[in-house]
């Protein structure tokens, strides 16, 4: 238990050291990569491999292309993957790691930039650009293990992929294209993706027809719209059930003080993100909200994810 809170106090403190020693080139190398017309090659050995791996997946996920070469197999042939119009960023805390240290002596592109705790080191020598990293000791109990070193390169590999998604302006429109599926790509979907057929009935239609219609919808809220087909008011489960007057058998829907004016906390626009229509209801306790178009017609109803689960 002692060791596991040292470990992540360390990582911490780490993170700190590197903060405060911010790389002063980072705002050139931000410059230089957003303007390149290649790609970023992202290299490293051991740990540094996956590090590199993990950043070269994050900045293609966020509007800089990029992908990872094996140091080692580059000197047989994956060399030919990295075009002169590319940038090495190159990762090794020593900096003298053979196998990298041969790639950038051959590498097609002399455009390199070194993420290394050793500035004046072989590999920083050979790169364009240094991103130094602080010398901090390792979580390690033998002082051995990458830990700390490998959490503020990869620190500092999200700094650099999202100052260059700001410095492009990428939109979550762009990120949606690259994450067509999973859970980030249902949150950047429009809803009219998921959207179900609008629960809506003619503002005069008798309270007591749409009370009984309203049963076999399965929904918590209904619409109520004009002759024009505008939506007018909304009405929910909870405004029936809160609502105690008596009602005759020829009261109309318009005409039940429990019906809603538009508000925006009942309706979204039809070109909504997911994600967006997902705070809405949560932070208004709403279970569901009716899609309108442009002209305010109703075109269909969304749920809370959580809605007709059980509780």
């Amino acid at each position: 238990m002692d060791l596991g809170k040292t470990v992540i106090h360390d990582s911490a403190k780490a993170l700190l050291a590197l903060h405060q020693n911010f790389p002063e080139s980072f705002q050139d190398i931000v410059h230089f990569l957003s303007n390149i017309s290649g790609k970023v090659v992202c290299t490293g050995m051991g740990k540094s491999h996956h590090v590199a791996e993990k950043i070269a997946a994050t900045l293609s996920s966020t509007g800089t292309p990029a992908f990872f070469i094996h140091p080692a197999e580059s000197m047989h042939g994956d060399l030919g993957m990295i075009q002169e119009n590319d940038a090495v960023l190159a990762l090794s805390l020593s900096g003298e790691t053979a196998e990298t240290i041969q790639l950038l002596k051959h590498s097609p592109t002399q455009r390199s930039i070194a993420m290394t705790a050793k500035p004046h080191s072989t590999i920083a020598r050979l790169s364009r650009w240094v991103l130094p990293i602080p010398e901090y000791p390792e979580s390690c109990p033998l002082g051995l293990a990458p830990t700390t070193s490998c959490l503020m390169m990869m620190a500092l590999g999200d700094a650099l992929a999202m100052a260059l998604s700001s410095y492009k302006n990428f939109s979550k429109q762009d990120f949606r294209a690259f994450h067509p599926c999973g859970s980030l790509g249902k949150a950047l979907k429009p809803v009219t993706e998921m959207m179900q057929p609008a629960p809506v009935f003619p503002e005069d239609t008798p309270f007591k027809t749409m009370i009984t219609q309203w049963i076999n919808l399965h929904t918590p809220l209904v619409g109520l719209m004009d002759k024009q087909g505008l939506l007018t008011a909304t009405i929910t489960a909870d405004d029936i059930q809160n609502w105690n007057a008596q009602w005759d058998s020829s009261l109309l829907c318009w005409e039940i003080p429990a019906a809603n004016p538009l508000i925006q906390t009942q309706c979204v626009l039809e070109n909504t993100l997911w994600m967006d229509a997902m705070n809405i209801m949560q932070d208004s306790k709403q279970k569901a909200l009716l899609v309108i178009n442009e002209y305010g017609r109703p075109v269909g109803i969304i749920y809370h994810d959580d809605y007709g689960k059980p509780s």
